[in-house]
């Protein structure tokens, strides 16, 4: 619950998705955890450890695990260049 909470302070802040790499659009969150990690950094939340979080991530029920590690055109970086993602229902 710590992960969601944390990704919905950090989509709230600002009117572009900058965790989500589907953008807004879509039934589908794309979340690249290095980018996780790294905003929660920048924000002052605290990380869970990765581990425990991918483990936590992979029967999440707030929002349904779908995919580790997929490749998605980013729709949060510059050039839409391509980056490796965990996928949730939205």
């Amino acid at each position: 619950a710590e992960f969601w909470e944390a990704f919905d302070y950090i989509e709230g802040l600002r009117a572009e998705p900058t965790l989500d790499h589907y953008g807004s659009q879509g039934d589908n969150i794309a979340i690249n955890l290095k980018d996780f990690e790294r905003t929660c950094g920048e924000y002052k939340l605290r990380v869970p450890d990765m581990r425990e979080l991918k483990r936590y991530l992979k029967s999440s029920k707030t929002r349904r695990f779908i995919d580790a590690n997929r490749t998605v055109r980013s729709h949060v970086r510059l050039n839409g260049s391509s980056v490796k993602c965990w996928i949730f229902q939205r």
